[in-house]
């Protein structure tokens, strides 16, 4: 379990590992909010891991909660990663230890996520479909997942170096060793994203472009060209359609302004799409809306990270919790 700064969220996380917490390690990254001693209180092994330039990494901070695990308990067959803001479904653990002893070529099961009230507010309503996701083999999860302790050494963990897509980035390398990963059905945690502006959404998305730019520098060169569909799809709807918008302008006038109804018909096929998968008609309008906005937020991610990279600055943070997660302050 990773955390900084959850407060109350980490509180209720930790209430629903109840039934696990004789063999539950705690890393934390430099909380503020009493969080160390709360999960001290309750017996669970904590690790307090030196966050690097003021730079949280959920990457680096899951191996080294990993490698305590190993530590402690050395006959772990399967280990579950869970993140502060999660609350652990109490049926989950038995239902994905199951899943992985009958599937031995899987590296890695996950099951749903579900935001927490996400009738709160639009952006947590798109948080919860994008977590909607169909059962069956996947390439990739996201934070939130159970491993098999000897796929996960066996690609030597996380790339620490990376601060957004390190879960994908796991995955890709599994699935290079012939690992197969598998979402279940079952419910796994209820998710609290705390997002209640665009603000936040849009930091959120950002990180997702970044993500994509950081994924395709280290794999994209390779057989599955990894991330280039992606981030060639982000750079096509935004700032393809512009070009191609604006030249047809230079040549036509204000008639050629028509041709951005691509925005409208791209939105209208993803809401088609995800009404189809079951959801509400204005949920899957407001879905496929969002998404075009969407690949704006994604193309200034990918714009960051080449900046970033040419300039050779720091990766940035995409913390877009800004509610304050309520705790007493941390002791010395």
């Amino acid at each position: 379990m990773i955390a900084r700064n959850e407060g109350d969220r980490l509180k209720y996380c930790i209430a629903s590992l109840a039934f696990a917490e004789e063999r539950c390690v705690y890393v934390d990254s430099g909380s503020t909010d009493g969080s160390r001693r709360w999960a001290t209180s309750r017996g669970i092994e904590l690790v307090q891991y030196q966050v690097t330039g003021g730079q949280f990494c959920a990457a680096a901070a899951r191996n080294v909660g990993f490698a305590r695990v190993r530590l402690l308990w050395p006959d772990a067959e399967f280990v579950q990663f869970v993140d502060g803001d999660c609350e652990m479904d109490p049926y989950w653990l038995e239902r994905g230890v199951a899943a992985l002893k009958s599937r031995p070529d899987a590296a890695i099961v996950c099951g749903r996520v579900r935001e927490k009230g996400a009738e709160r507010s639009i952006y947590k309503r798109l948080c919860d479909m994008e977590f909607r996701t169909d059962p069956g083999e996947t390439r990739a999860c996201g934070g939130i997942f159970m491993i098999r302790t000897t796929a996960f050494v066996d690609v030597d963990g996380f790339d620490a170096r990376l601060v957004a897509g390190e879960e994908p980035e796991l995955c890709y390398r599994l699935r290079q060793r012939g690992w197969r990963i598998v979402r279940l059905a079952d419910e796994m945690v209820l998710h609290e994203s705390s997002m209640y502006c665009f603000a936040q959404w849009w930091l959120r998305m950002t990180r997702g472009g970044y993500a994509y730019a950081l994924g395709r520098s280290l794999h994209g060169h390779e057989d599955e060209r990894y991330n280039v569909r992606e981030t060639r799809s982000i750079v096509l709807w935004t700032l393809g359609v512009v070009v191609v918008t604006g030249a047809a302008f230079a040549a036509l006038g204000a008639v050629a302004l028509v041709l951005l109804v691509v925005y409208a018909v791209q939105a209208a096929r993803v809401a088609r799409d995800r009404h189809r998968r079951g959801d509400r008609p204005s949920d899957a309008l407001l879905y496929g809306v969002f998404c075009m906005i969407g690949k704006w937020a994604q193309l200034w991610g990918i714009a960051r990270f080449w900046l970033g990279s040419l300039r050779g600055d720091r990766a940035p943070s995409f913390d877009y919790k800004t509610q304050p997660a309520s705790g007493p302050g941390e002791q010395p």
